[in-house]
C-alpha cells in the first residue's frame, strides 16, 4: 500500500521463476529479493506461530535489489550498506530458494 500510495504498483510473487524475474529486470523494473547472507553458507530454518500465522525464520536473512543479471548470475544492489555485488547463479539460487522465491516487483503506475 505505501508503494501504491507513492504511485507504484507492487507485485509480490513467490517460486524460483527465474524466467519472470528476468523478464521483469529486462522490462527495468526492479525486484526486491529475500535471500540469506553469505554465498553457500548453510542455514537452518526456524517455524513459528503467532495469531494463528506460521512463519519462517532463517538466520541471515536478507532483502536486496536485483537490478541485473547476465549468463553467470545476477547484480544485486544491498541496501543495507549500499554496495553493489554480483553473485553466480548457483549462489544465488541456493539462497533465494531459503524464501521459496520470495519476491517484490515494483513498477510504475
Amino acid at each position: 500500500p505505501v508503494l501504491e500510495e507513492y504511485g507504484y504498483n507492487a507485485t509480490v510473487f513467490y517460486g524460483t521463476d527465474v524466467a519472470r524475474l528476468e523478464a521483469n529486470i529486462r522490462a527495468g523494473y526492479p525486484a526486491v529479493v529475500w535471500m540469506t547472507s553469505g554465498k553457500y553458507v548453510e542455514r537452518k530454518a526456524y517455524w513459528g506461530e503467532e495469531n494463528g500465522e506460521t512463519y519462517k525464520l532463517v538466520p541471515g536473512e536478507h532483502a536486496v535489489v536485483l537490478y541485473g543479471y547476465d549468463d553467470y548470475g545476477v547484480y544485486i544492489m544491498d541496501v543495507a550498506n549500499g554496495g553493489y555485488f554480483h553473485t553466480e547463479w548457483e549462489s544465488f539460487m541456493y539462497r533465494w530458494n531459503y524464501f521459496d522465491g520470495m519476491t517484490l516487483i515494483i513498477q510504475p503506475q
